[in-house]
């Protein structure tokens, strides 16, 4: 016989071994462990990863039945969820601040946060019209990712430079003839919208977009010009003599201030820009009318051009190469004559 310390201690003993889990073995030896807590049944998509909202919670008494004939189901155990995520504030209060590695980060950071929203390239767009047409009209923006314009990209300027180039040149050709007839135009708010101009930044000063025009030809298409033209700017952009020459324009121009004195420096972002858009394949995007950029009234001169035979005639603006040609919408403005 027992005595009664020695019972109540193999008592102890033996509700120990109960409270903790429990190996239970199958029909064919497979081992399945079975925790004594309650347990949570997966009834998830397997291929997903998904569980499904039926799930129950099953006691650990049931969960130790093992039905006859079939093998025992795996559990998934619900583990104690962490209500408290500070173990690790303490470490936080122990950084040192670099101020040089800060500072770096934040240059670095910046960098890429500008190449991400701030993409600019050259891009030429241009317009090809339906018919027999004696000439087109391309023009040539730096532009973002969001088709923003640069600011300091100035067409006025930038056409009186690439004039004086194309004059100097010892290059004399029909591309030499297109870019010394190079123009500005206002450029229009929204494309296809209402006929008002695109205001330059914060100012009241209108947005002007530089313009070349393109002869008809026999031989190439005008998609073939432009991509020849394309091929020539980039080639006198790049140049050393074209920068001094748009400084001397800004200088007789009387062009003060902030932005002369930033793009008199030869490594300003503008420049960069420029000169990346030139080595590689500068785009072109293809307008589907004139008026996706050009104003009514400039519009009606362009098209005079590209459509001489009539041009002066009352049916002139019920032709529909022509109508299309001006507006996306095929329609002209009352306003317009």
């Amino acid at each position: 016989m027992f005595s009664c310390r020695e019972f109540l201690f193999r008592f102890s003993f033996l509700l120990c071994i109960i409270s903790e889990p429990v190996l239970l073995q199958s029909s064919d030896d497979d081992s399945v462990f079975v925790p004594t807590k309650k347990l949570r049944l997966y009834d998830g998509d397997a291929a997903s990863g998904v569980e499904s909202d039926d799930s129950e919670e099953v006691d650990s008494k049931v969960a130790r039945a093992k039905p006859k004939g079939k093998k025992l189901t795996s559990f998934a155990i619900v583990k104690e969820e962490i209500l408290s995520d500070s173990s690790g504030d303490d470490a936080f209060c122990q950084v040192v601040v670099n101020k040089t590695a800060v500072e770096a980060s934040i240059k670095e950071k910046s960098k890429k946060l500008v190449v991400g929203r701030l993409n600019w390239m050259l891009r030429m767009n241009l317009f090809e019209p339906e018919g027999a047409s004696e000439m087109t009209v391309a023009t040539l923006r730096l532009v973002n990712d969001m088709d923003k314009d640069y600011f300091y990209f100035k067409a006025r300027y930038f056409s009186v430079a690439l004039q004086i180039l194309a004059e100097q040149s010892p290059t004399n050709d029909y591309l030499s003839d297109i870019v010394q007839s190079c123009f500005e135009l206002p450029m229009r708010k929204n494309p296809h919208g209402s006929n008002e101009t695109l205001l330059s930044g914060k100012s009241t000063l209108g947005t002007e977009i530089l313009c070349f025009k393109i002869p008809m030809s026999e031989k190439l298409t005008y998609s073939e010009q432009a991509g020849m033209l394309i091929r020539r700017l980039a080639k006198m952009l790049l140049c050393d003599a074209f920068t001094e020459i748009y400084q001397e324009v800004l200088k007789s121009r009387g062009s003060i201030g902030k932005m002369a004195s930033d793009v008199a420096d030869k490594s300003c972002e503008m420049w960069k820009c420029i000169h990346q858009s030139c080595r590689q394949s500068i785009a072109i995007k293809y307008y589907d009318a004139l008026d996706a950029v050009f104003k009514d009234e400039n519009i009606v001169t362009l098209l005079r051009e590209m459509f001489p035979v009539g041009a002066n005639s009352p049916k002139f603006f019920k032709s529909q190469n022509v109508l299309k040609a001006g507006w996306k919408s095929g329609v002209k403005p009352k306003d317009v004559y």
